[in-house]
């Protein structure tokens, strides 16, 4: 009877959905209960409409994943997807495509490109290393590469269309002087609608299917990772719910961590990412450090930046915060969310003169 019930629901949130007609992002209410994956990802592609989704050959597509989502935007739809099936995913406007794969970094089905690009940045020996460094994301494949001139300033790269864009950018950023300084990208990740959640008996011997009614219950969206999910099938579930608090306590008591991620609560045995491409995501802060290294060497106040922002694992997804001289500028690149962080620990060590930060 529970069997049928499931999957009756899914089909009226299925004819729900796709029944309407209004100009606003439809919201998404649907579950995956132990269902391959490219099943659900047949299903979620006419949500995206008119984009596609397609998923990377590398993923293990019959893998099954565990998914319910209520009322879910296509971020939080294509983040609860990613989460429970370890991917990363990505949106391909010009082919109107979100990507599901293995990779973090965006891999261009069109292929690599050599261009050659001329700059007034000559006999700038000193930027090799950093725009190299800044480019890595778009380096990692056998035939992408990237080549200075540095006596007639000509940059010449062999890269996707993606990765051109991101060159380009960073030259126009070497060769200018302007303050660029992004603005912050908010997170969103707790969902917006309001949920009512009560006490709970579990009529459930095993978790995951218990997870599932209880994000129907409550009207939220739950995503469980691969390792998570292997982890819950071999323990047994509490008996009595009493809130959402309550589930957290009991997961984190088993070393799995549940935390709100686009408007998801994404379950996983380590804390849960935003899987939204980070390299996609990445914005660049060029700001001047004139007044600052005339008392501090310009390395070290990058390295003071990166050391008081430890949490943020700066040998990831393609973030740097790299010293530029002549004239003495810090490059940031780092995930939007992120940029309030790094300019409120870089105005601490303006105002206290101080090398020395703590998170």
């Amino acid at each position: 009877m529970v069997y049928k019930r499931k999957h009756i629901f899914l089909l009226i949130c299925l004819v729900a959905a796709l029944g309407s007609t209004s100009g606003a992002e439809r919201g998404v209410s649907v579950h995956f209960h132990n269902q391959p994956l490219a099943v659900a990802a047949g299903i979620l592609n006419d949500f995206v409409h008119p984009s596609e989704l397609a998923l990377d050959d590398n993923l293990v597509s019959d893998a099954t994943i565990w998914v319910h989502l209520h009322q879910a935007s296509t971020s939080s739809m294509l983040q609860a997807l990613a989460h429970a099936s370890d991917a990363w995913w990505w949106h391909n406007a010009p082919q109107q495509r979100y990507h599901l794969q293995q990779s973090p970094t965006p891999i261009d089905p069109n292929g690599v490109r050599v261009r050659s690009y001329a700059t007034s940045l000559t006999q700038r020996y000193d930027l090799e290393e950093g725009i190299t460094t800044l480019m890595q994301p778009w380096l990692e494949y056998g035939d992408h590469g990237i080549a200075h001139v540095p006596w007639t300033g000509q940059w010449t790269a062999s890269t996707t269309s993606m990765g051109h864009a991101q060159l380009r950018t960073l030259l126009s950023l070497m060769e200018g002087s302007d303050t660029i300084v992004p603005m912050p990208t908010p997170s969103h990740d707790q969902p917006q609608h309001q949920t009512t959640i009560e006490q709970w008996d579990n009529p459930h011997t095993a978790w995951l299917p218990m997870l599932m009614d209880l994000a129907q219950e409550w009207s939220i969206s739950v995503a469980v990772s691969p390792g998570a999910a292997a982890m819950l099938r071999q323990l047994s579930p509490p008996q009595q719910i009493d809130h959402l608090e309550d589930l957290q306590a009991h997961l984190q008591e088993r070393y799995l961590t549940a935390r709100w991620v686009s408007g998801v609560l994404c379950i996983d045995r380590s804390p849960p990412q935003r899987r939204h491409a980070p390299i996609v995501r990445r914005h660049f802060a060029m700001i001047p450090i004139a007044h600052m290294s005339e008392r501090y060497d310009g390395h070290l106040v990058a390295s003071a930046l990166r050391r008081s922002t430890s949490s943020i694992d700066w040998q990831q997804f393609g973030r740097a915060c790299l010293f530029i001289d002549n004239p003495p500028r810090l490059l940031i690149a780092i995930e939007g969310e992120k940029i309030n962080r790094i300019l409120d620990h870089l105005d601490y060590l303006e105002t206290n003169g101080s090398l020395i930060l703590t998170e």
